[in-house]
């Protein structure tokens, strides 16, 4: 279920996989890039504050860096790739697959390895902000910072859980009938 701007519910389920694929692109992937570069950028503006650098907040950033790295190729590789190929089999009357090394089936294996990975990265920042509770005495910025980690933390797990639970079996359910239907 989502919540629209109106305040509607909306079931996923009900969504066709044109209407998935626009709501996970517009609703997380330009989210995630902003707070990700925001948390980038703010973190290394804390560190240059933080002249003893006690606060571990360095490997937090290290973290960011990579998590950014990999989010940058998972949103590039669902944008280029995952994404048109859905669109492609959704309006295609019959199901033609020009290059049969792409098919749904690997490009979703694909995703979930690179879902395994950012999820791997969040633990770590998870770990070494001791579950985003700032130490005691943190500045407002600081506290900020470890509210968009938990922030970007939650917004993932929604996106992962979207693609893995309702986005990746409608597509597989949507191949396997339009190659029953070809066969025909």
């Amino acid at each position: 279920m989502k919540i629209t701007k109106n305040g509607e519910l909306v079931n996923y389920n009900l969504l066709s996989l044109d209407e998935l694929v626009g709501y996970v692109s517009e609703t997380y992937h330009g989210y995630l890039k902003k707070l990700i570069n925001s948390l980038e950028s703010n973190i290394g503006a804390m560190l240059k504050l933080d002249a003893n650098q006690q606060s571990g907040l360095a490997s937090i950033r290290n973290s960011v860096l990579d998590l950014k790295i990999v989010l940058e190729q998972h949103v590039s590789r669902e944008e280029a790739t995952l994404f048109p190929f859905i669109s492609n089999l959704t309006k295609n009357n019959k199901y033609v697959n020009l290059q049969p090394e792409i098919s749904s089936v690997n490009l979703i294996n694909k995703i979930k390895k690179e879902h395994i990975k950012i999820s791997e990265i969040l633990n770590k920042i998870r770990k070494l902000s001791h579950n985003y509770a700032p130490p005691t005495n943190s500045t407002s910025a600081l506290k900020l910072c470890y509210a968009q980690l938990f922030n970007l933390e939650q917004d993932i797990h929604k996106h992962v859980f979207l693609e893995e639970n309702i986005l990746f079996p409608k597509v597989l359910d949507f191949e396997k009938r339009k190659i029953r239907g070809a066969k025909k």
